[in-house]
């Protein structure tokens, strides 16, 4: 049978049309040894690595990973407690670094672990209004989950000092979960620490060398302003989660260390710790620990307006370290006020006045008790 031109044409469009499409995929032995014999037959094309975490740039040509998804969430029929605060008169402004209840910045890397470094800023202020000094592991937090801990009344695993288990970017990407940036920025795969014989015997040997377990937390959310405030005056730090954007956070617009005003978190969410609050040309402020490190914003910390967190509040909570044996203890507060306390009272290590002992036997901070 002879076809015109045209009847070709015909029968050649409608073999393409209804041929079915071809996935992309992956190049075979055979597709490749093809194209590299006949260099004008095209390989077949290879997929684009999928994003995982949007970014923001935190110092020059760095980016973090905003892994909102990874973030602790209480368990399905988990029910938080809402916190709940004495009668305290809040001071006109709060900066837990003043008081020396705050911990070090961290830096976090380009390892979606944020919750990690929030969580144990936490507990080193807590761990500081009861007279420790332990710098914690990040580390050890993604490794043991330590976020379940707070949303259960079990005793969890003891968060070893960051001395004995310093954070890795590369090792804390292979010990957390879910999706992560940090695959792709180091090469590694999520969720892999099992196959490495070096990182199960670290993970082994950490068990044993725990400082501090975390106490159960209590939600702040009827409203977030007023209780970050009671928190913060009371000498707690706040565990916070933001919806952060990916201008307002970056590098260049931090470093005056007070975030612009922003009307959408394009980034999604991120944790953080509350460390303070002031007035600032008659607006109120809130102090942020961050964990990228002292060269972002003003030494690693930013201040966010009252309006800002309002509109970019996701959620925050409060909860409190119980010391074990591996805690490293400061010296005495000063005594100035008072020298000695009657039976069943202690020196408050806040205001130097004698105040009621608390269940756990330690001696409260500002009128507060922290571990029981």
């Amino acid at each position: 049978m002879r076809l015109t031109v045209g009847a070709t044409l015909a029968l050649s469009f409608t073999l393409l049309t209804s041929a079915p499409a071809r996935a992309q995929s992956w190049p075979s032995p055979a597709d490749l040894s093809r194209w590299l014999s006949n260099p004008t037959v095209a390989p077949v094309p290879v997929p684009p690595v999928p994003t995982t975490c949007p970014t923001v740039e935190v110092a020059p040509n760095v980016r973090v990973p905003i892994c909102a998804g990874n973030l602790p969430k209480p368990p399905p029929g988990v029910i938080v407690p809402e916190a709940v605060f004495g009668p305290l008169l809040l001071a006109p402004s709060v900066d837990l670094r003043a008081r020396g209840l705050d911990g070090p910045v961290k830096d976090q890397k380009q390892t979606g672990v944020c919750y990690a470094f929030a969580i144990t800023s936490v507990l080193e202020t807590s761990l500081r209004a009861q007279g420790g000094r332990d710098v914690l592991s990040p580390l050890h937090v993604v490794a043991a989950g330590t976020w379940n801990d707070l949303f259960t009344s079990a005793s969890g695993e003891a968060i070893a000092p960051e001395a004995s288990w310093p954070y890795d970017p590369i090792k804390a990407c292979r010990f957390e979960t879910g999706s992560d940036e940090c695959e792709h920025a180091y090469g590694v795969r999520t969720n892999s620490w099992r196959s490495d014989p070096v990182l199960v015997a670290e993970r082994d040997r950490v068990r044993g060398a725990g400082a501090v377990t975390v106490g159960k937390a209590s939600t702040i959310t009827r409203e977030p302003v007023a209780g970050i405030m009671n928190a913060l005056s009371a000498g707690r730090a706040v565990y916070g989660i933001l919806d952060i954007d990916s201008v307002a956070w970056d590098w260049r617009s931090a470093r005056g260390g007070v975030l612009p005003e922003y009307a959408h978190g394009d980034r999604g969410a991120h944790a953080i710790a509350f460390v303070g609050y002031r007035l600032a040309s008659g607006a109120r402020q809130f102090l942020i620990h961050n964990s990228w490190g002292p060269g972002w914003g003003e030494n690693g910390y930013v201040w966010i307006s009252e309006a800002g967190l309002r509109r970019h509040f996701v959620s925050a909570y409060v909860f409190d370290a119980t010391p074990g044996v591996a805690v490293a203890r400061a010296p005495a507060p000063p005594t100035s006020t008072a020298t000695t306390c009657a039976a069943g009272t202690a020196i408050d290590l806040g205001t130097g006045r004698c105040a009621a002992v608390c269940r756990s036997g330690l001696a409260p901070f500002m009128g507060q008790c922290w571990a029981g």
